[in-house]
């Protein structure tokens, strides 16, 4: 398991500094994210379902890559394999070896978030609620093989950390078969997933611009695919046997991909928050332009109740605001809206919207 030495080799080269850089903003980031997306719950007063709860427990596992890379430092990860003792490469081995098993569910989990999300947001569409639950069965088969190739690539099982390159040549799984049965279904994954609720987004009754919005939202989901795509070739071009060294960019690819997923699984989630930091950053605005001159309020009550066929109802949306005004005393007005549409599959959706505002100024 020696590596073979350049011109250019170094043997107190070290790619540490990366590793922890890219570690540690890859476990905010998901943290980050899972907690905005529950955060956006709590504040439209809704209960988690399948989908925050899939992304909660995916978090545990999107971390694990980074968490790991971080005790491989310790088994060498970073530094040329000529410098690390032999007993240090056994365990880096076995760790890389559990670390592979907890990669792929991180990447399970964001994947069956995202099909339940589409069923909470589109499941109306008879069609899209179908297709998610066979995509969503294809992720589970699809994960459940790959742990079990994962598990028994190598006939005995510990030569996957304790052979040597000639042992695990005869008897294991290779590495490549492993990268390539890993990611070639993940990006076909990651592809039916994105493009499943581009038409149902396009069919909304919304203006041009919001529906770019929310498109592009969606389209960030296509970062997952590139760095699936960068990942696998990199896995196959790679012809380094330094595996502490020169697998380290390959790591932190690992790492990235499944809190990307995350993320872009999470963002679709944050409306309510976006909102409501809008709405804030609207009263400090406000607040600064009135000063002293005088002292106005503007209060506005929004209330959304949107009734679905199939004998359902649904609780939308519930907004309070508070926000100073430059208009004087006056009467509360009261404003109603009905609207009326009918689904794909025959169901019909009522949305009655109610708003009262007043508006009081006080000297």
């Amino acid at each position: 398991m020696g590596s073979t030495s350049s011109p250019g080799y170094d043997p107190d080269a070290s790619r540490v500094p990366v590793i922890v850089g890219v570690c540690v903003t890859m476990i905010v980031l998901a943290v980050l994210a899972t907690t905005f997306r529950i955060w956006a719950r709590v504040m439209t007063k809704a209960k988690l379902w399948w989908d925050d709860w899939l992304c909660i427990v995916g978090l545990i596992f999107a971390i694990m890559p980074s968490i790991f890379d971080f005790v491989q430092i310790n088994n060498g990860f970073g530094r040329h394999m000529t410098t690390v003792p032999a007993y240090k490469l056994v365990r880096y081995n076995l760790y890389l070896y559990i670390l592979m098993l907890f990669y792929n569910l991180g990447l399970a989990f964001f994947k069956l978030s995202c099909l339940a999300l589409y069923i909470r947001m589109f499941g109306v569409h008879r069609w899209i609620r179908h297709m998610s639950y066979v995509v969503g069965a294809m992720v589970i088969a699809w994960v459940l093989a790959n742990e079990l190739v994962l598990i028994f690539r190598c006939h005995p099982v510990d030569l996957a950390w304790k052979g040597s390159a000639e042992q695990q040549a005869k008897a294991c799984v290779t590495q490549k078969d492993i990268f390539i049965a890993q990611s070639a279904p993940t990006i076909f994954f990651d592809l039916l997933i994105l493009f499943m609720p581009i038409r149902v987004v396009w069919a909304l009754q919304l203006q041009s611009t919001q529906k770019l919005g929310v498109i592009v939202v969606f389209g960030l989901g296509s970062l997952v695919t590139i760095i699936s795509m960068v990942r696998l070739a990199g896995a196959l071009t790679s012809t380094d046997v330094d595996l502490t060294y020169g697998y380290v960019e390959l790591g932190m690819w690992s790492a990235v991909e499944p809190v990307t997923g995350l993320l872009c699984c999470s963002l679709m989630t944050y409306g309510p928050f976006i909102k409501r930091i809008r709405q804030v950053s609207k009263t400090y605005i406000r607040g600064n332009t009135n000063g002293h001159r005088s002292q106005s309020s503007s209060t506005s009550l929004t209330i959304r109740n949107k009734l679905t066929g199939h004998h359902s109802a649904e609780y939308d949306q519930f907004d309070l605001e508070s926000s100073p005004s430059r208009l004087g005393n006056a009467a509360p007005v009261v404003t109603t809206s009905d609207k009326f549409d009918q689904t794909h599959d025959g169901a019909i959706n009522i949305t009655h919207e109610f708003q009262v505002q007043r508006d009081s100024t006080e000297k």
